[in-house]
This record gives structure tokens, C-alpha cells and sequence, in this order.
């Protein structure tokens, strides 16, 4: 099969990711770049995945044109557009089957598999990359707190304590993440890809109980608790699949009734947990 994917959507770069690794053509496109038929034209594919930021005139021109083209709309559908097959939205329609999206589809080609390294290995760890400064300073007691407990920092964005250790690269972070006993995400947006990582996380946004925390005393209580008995991080594993690009290309086929290509990817997302 072959798929097309307007770059621009919420989730495009996630599922072509997705797409990739279970083997199909998928290309992406940016439709400010190249018209839609020009770029139709050179791929011709099967199923064409288009957004709000896609050109409404260029996609019925191509529908005129191509009257089997088969549309995929990400998102909510405008009604400039061409009528999809399908629609990948929390607004339900009758006017056609929707598939629900996730507020944030995790990518994970971001996952690097690694093994534990001494050389890295610490209690507690923490990435910067999206911390700011406001956040910084409006969580200054829990900063405090774990710098006290001997946190290491990694990340893009510095900060100046004796405990911030530099950035650091995919490779390098999924080698913290696996040599840590601990890795704590303040911030909420690395909880997929750490416990997926095989690493044990704490996180303000955790879909599990038993990994979030509200406060500095919760996160304390949390810490010493895992220190001493490592967590069983399974569930926590497929709750971060559920929200997958490989999960939503699981539904996309099945109402495509692909059947062959719902089994490879259910093998995909099994490999993760």
C-alpha cells in the first residue's frame, strides 16, 4: 500500500513514521511547497491523508480530476474539502466513519533500544529539553528538593546548578534513561518515551496513579518507594502505546480491512511492552 501525508497535521509525522516501520511507501509533503495533483501524480497512492492546512481548491480540483482518489481527513473535517473515506477526529459525523485522536499521538521512532552503562548509571535522573524559565521558577521547591537528592540533569536547556550535566542525543539519553533507577519528567512530556525507553518513571502527567505525583511530598514518598522495590512498568507501556502512531494506523486499517497489515502492526506494538 501506498500513502500520502500532508506534513502539516497533528499526527502526520508520527503515523508516516509508524507507516515506515511497518514497511509501506509512505511520503509526506508539505502542500505550501507542492500542489497536491503535481505530487499525486509522481506517487500515485492508494489512500491520500489530508488536514485543515492542506489547499481546499487544490484537493477538489484533484478529486475532480481523480474521482477514485480516496481521501483520509486528519482532524476536524471542513466542508471546503472533499468528502472523506474516513476521518481521524473526536467529532463524530454522519456523514462519514471517524476514528478517535488522541490529544498527542506519540512517535515512536523516537525510542532507541538500549542497554544498561555504567558509565552513565545514577539513582535519579531528569531531562531539560522542555523546561523553560517560567516553569523553572514556579517549581523551585521540587527543583530544590531533587537537586538535593543528588539529581542528575540532561538536556538542551540549561540550568545553573552543579547538577546539570550537559545535552545530550537520542543514543546517549535512552542509556541514562535504561542506567537509571529513577528518571523523573516535570514536565509531563516524556513519560512515553521513558517508560517505553525501559526505564522506571515518575511524571506529573502519568496516566497511572502509580507513576504521577501532584507535589513535592508525593514525589519524595515516590522516589524512596522505588528506590527500594523496582516497579513493574507494563501497564504503563501499553498505556503509552494506546496512544501510538502504530495504534492508530492498527484502527486505520482495520476499517480499511487490511487484515494483513492489522496483524503486523498488532506484532509492532507488542514489541514495544
Amino acid at each position: 500500500m501506498r500513502l500520502l501525508l500532508e506534513s502539516k497535521g497533528i499526527a502526520s509525522h508520527a503515523v508516516h513514521n509508524a507507516f515506515v516501520k511497518g514497511g509501506l511507501e509512505s511520503f509526506l509533503w508539505n502542500n505550501d511547497e507542492a500542489g497536491i495533483i503535481d505530487v499525486y501524480d509522481q506517487v500515485k497512492p492508494d489512500i491520500i491523508i489530508i488536514n485543515s492546512q492542506c489547499k481546499a481548491d487544490q484537493c477538489n480540483a484533484l478529486q475532480s480530476l481523480e474521482p477514485s482518489a480516496r481521501f483520509i481527513f486528519m482532524g476536524d473535517w471542513d466542508n471546503r474539502f472533499p468528502k472523506p473515506i474516513l476521518c481521524l477526529s473526536n467529532t463524530s459525523s454522519d456523514t462519514f466513519p471517524t476514528i478517535p485522536l488522541p490529544e498527542r499521538i506519540f512517535d515512536t521512532s523516537m525510542i532507541v533500544n538500549s542497554f544498561f552503562d555504567n558509565k552513565v548509571a545514577c539513582q535519579i535522573s531528569m531531562f531539560t529539553d522542555m523546561i523553560n524559565d517560567n516553569f523553572l521558577n514556579s517549581n523551585t521547591e521540587v527543583i530544590n528538593m531533587l537537586i538535593s537528592m543528588g539529581v542528575r540533569m540532561f538536556g538542551n536547556v540549561k540550568i545553573p546548578v552543579p547538577n546539570y550535566l550537559g545535552a545530550v542525543d537520542h543514543e546517549l539519553k535512552s542509556k541514562i534513561i535504561v542506567s537509571s533507577d529513577i528518571c523523573i519528567d516535570l514536565t509531563g512530556d516524556m513519560w512515553e518515551t521513558i517508560a517505553l525507553s525501559n526505564g522506571v518513571v515518575l511524571s506529573t502527567k502519568s496516566p497511572l496513579e502509580e507513576f504521577s505525583f501532584k507535589d513535592t511530598g508525593a514525589l519524595n514518598q515516590k522516589i524512596q518507594q522505588f528506590l527500594k522495590s523496582r516497579p513493574n512498568t507494563s501497564s504503563l507501556k501499553m498505556l503509552a502505546m494506546e496512544r501510538s502512531g502504530i495504534s492508530l494506523c492498527i484502527e486505520l486499517f482495520r476499517f480499511l480491512q487490511a487484515q494483513p497489515l492489522v496483524e503486523n502492526f498488532i506484532k509492532m506494538r507488542q514489541s514495544f511492552v
